[in-house]
């Protein structure tokens, strides 16, 4: 009898670790197939040109400086969602249009590691405490929460800023 119960107990074991390898397989091949959460892909209608007419459609506020340089500065706080602050302006100086978009990370909620799936590893610039990663090929820099020193792709993402002047 117990050489039956020890039988039965291993073909259960060898069945539940079959069913667990396969879902496991197919969660992994499903994931790969995936392309990489993409947070800022809602907001392609407004960068890079920040078209006026689509932030003020989209529910921003605007406002318009002229000294010393002609600046449109807009912004937008989502009640919910990744991030806290989006603001997105035009500097005019010189005959170029400098447009920056900064989007403001809620706490936690968007670490390093996301980022470079979508646009590879960034360059590492260290500008007094502050530690940047920028995407030259991009324009695109952003700025972690408490960097400490150690590099980890969990770190958690501050703000982003995406850039172009024509």
């Amino acid at each position: 009898m117990a050489i039956l119960f020890t039988y039965l107990t291993i073909r259960a074991a060898v069945v539940v670790i079959s069913i667990a390898s396969l879902s496991m397989m197919i969660v992994t091949t499903i994931t790969r197939n995936q392309p990489p959460f993409d947070p800022f892909r809602p907001y392609s209608d407004i960068m890079p040109r920040l078209f006026r007419e689509a932030l003020i459609t989209r529910g921003f506020h605007c406002q318009i400086t002229l000294d010393p340089s002609r600046e449109e500065s807009c912004s937008l706080s989502p009640e919910n969602g990744i991030f806290s602050t989006i603001q997105a302006s035009i500097v005019y100086e010189r005959g170029l249009a400098r447009r920056r978009v900064v989007f403001r990370v809620r706490e936690h909620m968007l670490v390093l590691g996301q980022l470079v799936q979508l646009w590879g590893k960034p360059q590492t610039v260290i500008y007094g405490s502050t530690v940047y990663f920028r995407w030259q090929n991009r324009n695109i820099v952003t700025v972690l929460q408490g960097y400490n020193g150690h590099f980890s792709y969990w770190l958690p993402i501050t703000y982003v800023i995406f850039e172009s002047a024509n």
